[in-house]
């Protein structure tokens, strides 16, 4: 079972966002990423951050709170300019 919502990082939250953005996404306006959320992309992100699919939507509507994240109709867009832990954006550099 996957572990709880408090326990999910930010930081490595982030860093799978956006490496699956960069992988299956493509980038908006104002530059927001955008990614389509299907079933097989779903289980592979949650997979990926180490929680079950439901913990994954419950942790996306926590960060769309923040209002960097927007979640409609299966379409998850979010602005990392706003939202990047310096850590998280050191590390993505070095895996894109």
């Amino acid at each position: 079972m996957g572990r709880k919502i408090n326990e999910l990082s930010e930081d490595r939250f982030v860093c799978m966002l956006m490496l699956f953005t960069s992988l299956y996404g493509k980038r908006g306006e104002h530059g927001c990423l955008l990614l389509k959320l299907n079933r097989d992309l779903t289980e592979r992100l949650a997979a990926s951050i180490g929680c079950g699919e439901d913990n994954l939507l419950l942790t996306i509507k926590r960060f769309e709170t923040k209002g960097t994240l927007k979640y409609e109709n299966q379409l998850l867009s979010f602005n990392p300019d706003k939202f990047i832990p310096a850590a998280a954006e050191t590390r993505y550099k070095v895996a894109h």
